[in-house]
């Protein structure tokens, strides 16, 4: 499958799930299973990819108020993605895990982490600051990228195995 193809698929279920869930992509879920499947360069760029359609349908279809807070908000949200990629990417490298469900499951805690904490972080320098880090908010956060994790994985895995049958199919 090409960079573009598989960027363009796993950033197509993130739409999904922007719409899913009112704009709220599982950015940690996709950092996760990008780095896992995917070279660093090809997983950032999946990730903007997927930050670039949920911006587009936050504002398009959503109708999200186009102004200073909102921008803010929005490249805050883009900024975190990327940091998720990076962090879910340095534990590929480091922990070069064979089992594919501990790698993603690894890979997603530091991705999930490192996406929250940046959000905070950015957070408190602009408008509302961290009113949005209620447990129960926080809650319906990891809820929604454990889902998105589980929807991503079997994805590629499906993926995997319909390349496994058109090869054998080619032989």
């Amino acid at each position: 499958m090409t960079m573009t193809l598989r960027s363009a698929l796993l950033a197509s279920c993130a739409m999904l799930f922007s719409l899913a869930f009112a704009c709220a992509a599982p950015f940690a879920a996709l950092a996760a299973v990008a780095a896992r499947r995917m070279a660093p360069r090809e997983a950032l760029f999946t990730l903007l990819l997927a930050w670039l359609a949920n911006q587009a349908i936050g504002y398009g279809l959503l109708n999200y108020p186009v102004d200073a807070s909102s921008i803010a908000w929005g490249l805050a949200l883009g900024l975190a993605a990327l940091a998720a990629g990076a962090a879910a990417l340095a534990v590929q490298a480091r922990l070069p895990l064979r089992s594919e469900w501990l790698a993603l499951a690894v890979g997603f805690v530091a991705a999930f982490i490192v996406n929250q904490a940046a959000l905070f972080l950015l957070g408190l320098g602009l408008p509302g600051g961290v009113d949005a880090f209620t447990p129960a908010i926080m809650l319906d956060v990891l809820q929604a990228n454990l889902l998105g994790l589980a929807v991503l994985a079997a994805l590629m895995l499906l993926v995997d195995l319909l390349q496994r049958r058109g090869q054998r199919a080619a032989a």
